[in-house]
Protein backbone atom coordinates (compact mmCIF):
# COMPACT_ATOMS: atom_id res chain seq x y z
CA UNK A 1 0.00 0.00 0.00
CA UNK A 2 1.18 3.51 -0.49
CA UNK A 3 0.58 7.05 1.31
CA UNK A 4 -3.32 8.53 0.29
CA UNK A 5 -4.88 5.08 -0.15
CA UNK A 6 -8.60 5.00 0.39
CA UNK A 7 -9.86 1.92 2.65
CA UNK A 8 -12.08 0.78 4.80
CA UNK A 9 -11.36 -0.57 8.94
CA UNK A 10 -13.47 -4.22 8.67
CA UNK A 11 -11.90 -5.10 12.08
CA UNK A 12 -10.27 -3.63 15.39
CA UNK A 13 -8.14 -6.21 17.84
CA UNK A 14 -7.25 -4.85 20.98
CA UNK A 15 -5.02 -6.98 23.45
CA UNK A 16 -6.82 -9.14 26.04
CA UNK A 17 -7.61 -6.65 29.02
CA UNK A 18 -7.07 -3.49 26.49
CA UNK A 19 -10.03 -1.25 25.86
CA UNK A 20 -10.67 2.64 24.35
CA UNK A 21 -8.41 5.13 24.95
CA UNK A 22 -5.64 2.34 24.55
CA UNK A 23 -4.28 1.70 21.15
CA UNK A 24 -5.49 -1.48 19.44
CA UNK A 25 -2.85 -4.42 18.40
CA UNK A 26 -4.22 -4.46 14.81
CA UNK A 27 -6.64 -2.65 12.36
CA UNK A 28 -7.73 -4.58 9.54
CA UNK A 29 -8.54 -2.67 6.49
CA UNK A 30 -10.01 -3.38 3.24
CA UNK A 31 -8.20 -1.86 0.54
CA UNK A 32 -9.94 -2.01 -2.66
CA UNK A 33 -6.81 -1.68 -5.17
CA UNK A 34 -5.11 -4.20 -3.11
CA UNK A 35 -3.75 -6.61 -5.30
CA UNK A 36 -1.37 -8.64 -2.70
CA UNK A 37 -2.74 -11.49 -0.31
CA UNK A 38 -5.34 -10.81 2.43
CA UNK A 39 -4.76 -11.50 5.56
CA UNK A 40 -8.11 -12.81 6.17
CA UNK A 41 -8.25 -15.68 4.47
CA UNK A 42 -12.05 -15.26 4.15
CA UNK A 43 -13.48 -14.97 0.32
CA UNK A 44 -15.85 -12.33 1.37
CA UNK A 45 -12.58 -10.32 3.14
CA UNK A 46 -10.35 -9.87 0.58
CA UNK A 47 -8.10 -7.05 0.37
CA UNK A 48 -7.61 -6.83 3.93
CA UNK A 49 -4.18 -5.44 5.39
CA UNK A 50 -3.08 -6.08 9.11
CA UNK A 51 -2.02 -2.17 10.25
CA UNK A 52 0.00 -2.26 13.21
CA UNK A 53 0.84 0.84 16.11
CA UNK A 54 4.39 2.49 15.12
CA UNK A 55 6.70 4.06 17.42
CA UNK A 56 8.57 7.39 16.27
CA UNK A 57 11.28 8.64 18.27
CA UNK A 58 13.20 11.56 18.24
CA UNK A 59 15.18 14.80 20.24
CA UNK A 60 13.85 17.67 21.51
CA UNK A 61 15.53 19.86 23.32
CA UNK A 62 18.30 17.51 24.04
CA UNK A 63 15.37 15.06 25.49
CA UNK A 64 14.54 11.64 24.16
CA UNK A 65 10.79 11.49 23.10
CA UNK A 66 8.70 8.83 21.87
CA UNK A 67 4.94 8.44 20.26
CA UNK A 68 3.08 5.63 19.70
CA UNK A 69 0.62 5.87 16.93
CA UNK A 70 -1.58 4.27 14.06
CA UNK A 71 -0.68 5.27 10.63
CA UNK A 72 -4.35 6.16 9.79
CA UNK A 73 -5.81 8.95 8.88
CA UNK A 74 -9.78 9.43 9.71
CA UNK A 75 -12.36 9.83 6.12
CA UNK A 76 -14.83 12.37 5.32
CA UNK A 77 -17.64 12.14 3.74
CA UNK A 78 -20.76 14.80 2.69
CA UNK A 79 -24.05 14.24 1.32
CA UNK A 80 -25.22 14.18 -1.92
CA UNK A 81 -27.87 17.26 -0.93
CA UNK A 82 -24.65 19.12 0.48
CA UNK A 83 -22.79 18.96 -2.23
CA UNK A 84 -25.22 19.54 -4.90
CA UNK A 85 -23.52 22.61 -7.39
CA UNK A 86 -19.96 22.59 -5.45
CA UNK A 87 -17.10 21.19 -7.70
CA UNK A 88 -15.51 18.80 -5.51
CA UNK A 89 -11.98 16.65 -6.06
CA UNK A 90 -9.77 14.19 -4.17
CA UNK A 91 -7.40 16.90 -3.31
CA UNK A 92 -10.07 18.33 -1.17
CA UNK A 93 -10.55 15.28 1.20
CA UNK A 94 -6.57 15.64 2.33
Amino acid sequence: MFAGSVGTVVKILYRPGDAPPKLPEIVYVRFPEYLGESVIGDPKNDKVVAIAPITSHWIHKKQPCSRRMLPLKNGSSVTIHKSQGKLLSLSHLD
